[in-house]
């Protein structure tokens, strides 16, 4: 939905990477690469713990740009935890090993393709989908989409 009260529906359609044209590939990477070099303007990341931060009187924060601001997401979502008292709760996934995969995911990637909407300017953009059930390998791990190594 948009529009100043989210009451306009909008249909945008994902398309699989490899249905791309040329042009529409080239503006995938294009905005990809724009999100890297873009300081997000609603976002920053902590760089300390709760405690380092002296329970808030010394900030620890950066700015981040949005590429990289999804990398930590993503990342921060399926880490270690910490607990109170300096201990560690290992192998706890909160992204991939829970009922909350495909919600989750499905919530990262409207948000991650909505930042860089804001970003290019461009409220049309979506993120295309990779249909990997007939992959033998990583088909997106080329030099053309994601890189080859």
């Amino acid at each position: 939905y948009s529009g100043p009260n989210c009451t306009v529906r909008r249909t945008l359609i994902r398309k699989e990477v490899f249905k791309l044209s040329t042009a529409e590939k080239d503006k995938f990477l294009a905005y990809l690469n724009l999100a890297k070099r873009t300081v997000s303007q609603d976002f920053v990341i902590a760089t300390g713990t709760y405690e380092q931060m002296n329970n808030g009187t010394n900030p620890m924060f950066a700015d981040i740009n949005v590429y990289d601001l999804f990398v930590w997401l993503h990342y921060y979502a399926s880490r270690d935890a910490f607990l109170e008292g300096g201990e560690l709760w290992e192998n706890i996934d909160f992204a991939h090993d829970a009922p909350g995969f495909v919600p989750w995911h499905r919530f990262f990637l409207l948000l991650w393709e909505r930042e860089i909407q804001k970003v290019a300017g461009d409220e049309n953009f979506t993120i295309p989908y990779w249909d990997w059930r007939n992959a033998q390998q990583c088909d997106v791990c080329i030099d053309e989409l994601f890189g080859g190594s």
